[in-house]
């Protein structure tokens, strides 16, 4: 669910063209019914809004499909409609503009749209935001009279920024009081490594029993980092992981520390530098600490900007549906040429010229 209090029976990718029925909250039987709708259908054929896990099992690699239908009981029992694995968007605020999000998912970016382009850029881009969030109040009662329940096995919180959300720590303390935290067996924290944790944070995983997922946002190191992470530096990010990791260090829990990168054009150069180096960086803790999903939108920035030459110089992974488009590539200079220009960043053209056309 997100902070528009649109529901969705997964979590997992979709892009235009590949978008599953949402509900607002006010639908929820409806989307109860939905639901097993596309269970039913599902096994004899895949389902619209289901092809990154399509896509992820062709290429042998663990889909989400896969990952939750180990966590929970419905593959077993889909009658079973008490919800035990959650995606709790908290909301869109967020202290940065990564160049690959966009409005409807940071406040930051919002502002800077809203102050510093104009009609026809945002209409070609798609920088608008049409949708109005739900009232803080009324998301969080939500949450706690229809998703937390005894049967509520993992709760993942994502944004925006979950860290600078009033919403977070208000189910985190609702946890807390009512007991539900020893129901669950795996917190999921999806962060942008801006932020340490405060007192709540640090509380609920001290009392916790089960295993913590701290899933840390980051697509590159030093200047591509710093590129892409519009207002984050690349020494803040180490400081607050390496904070994140001797916290947990001393809990005693189950955890795992690790990177979630998002492989687009303008990172696929240091793709296989980026993936040796966390692979190998001592602050973070999982056996498989480097996981990335492929940008398929917006597409101008996805690898479909990119000549096969240089995917291949690069090594970047095949994805059939993003064949190289010259006007993509085009649109995507143009693009990030506006944003550093209103940003007063430096130019992409000083890590990766071999994009210039």
């Amino acid at each position: 669910m997100d902070e528009r209090g649109i529901m969705d029976v997964c979590c997992g990718s979709q892009w235009p063209g590949n978008m599953r029925k949402h509900f607002p909250i006010e639908q929820y039987e409806q989307m109860q019914q939905y639901r097993l709708r596309a269970w039913e259908n599902s096994k004899t054929k895949w389902q619209i809004g289901c092809q990154s896990c399509q896509l992820s099992e062709q290429i042998k690699d663990e889909s989400s499909r896969e990952k939750f239908n180990r966590i929970v009981d419905v593959a077993e029992n889909p009658i079973n409609t008490s919800i035990q694995q959650t995606t709790i968007r908290t909301g869109r605020t967020c202290n940065l503009k990564c160049t690959m999000c966009g409005p409807s998912l940071s406040s930051k970016w919002a502002s800077f749209v809203d102050n510093n382009l104009n009609s026809e850029f945002i209409k070609k881009y798609k920088l608008s935001v049409d949708d109005e969030e739900v009232s803080q109040e009324k998301f969080v009662d939500f949450v706690k009279n229809k998703i937390i329940n005894p049967d509520l096995k993992r709760i993942e919180f994502t944004g925006g920024e979950p860290l600078y959300s009033k919403a977070t720590y208000k189910i985190v303390e609702y946890l807390l009081e009512t007991g539900y935290y020893k129901k669950i067996e795996k917190i999921k924290l999806q962060t942008n490594g801006t932020t340490k944790f405060n007192d709540v944070m640090k509380d609920l995983f001290k009392r916790f029993n089960g295993s913590v997922e701290v899933s840390l946002s980051s697509d590159g190191t030093d200047e591509v980092f710093e590129y892409i992470r519009r207002d984050h530096s690349w020494d803040n990010f180490v400081d607050v992981t390496t904070s994140m990791k001797q916290f947990l260090d001393t809990t005693g829990l189950e955890y795992s520390l690790k990177i979630s990168y998002m492989l687009q054009a303008i990172n696929s150069k240091s793709f296989e530098k980026d993936r040796e180096f966390y692979n190998n960086w001592d602050q973070l803790h999982d056996r498989e600490p480097f996981h990335y999903d492929i940008v398929h939108d917006p597409k101008h920035l996805s690898l479909a900007s990119i000549p096969l030459n240089l995917k291949k110089l690069w090594k970047c992974p095949v994805d059939d549906s993003l064949k190289y488009n010259q006007l993509q590539h085009k649109n995507m200079i143009e693009y990030y040429d506006v944003i550093d220009t209103k940003d007063n960043h430096p130019s992409w053209r000083n890590f990766i010229p071999e994009l210039e056309l």
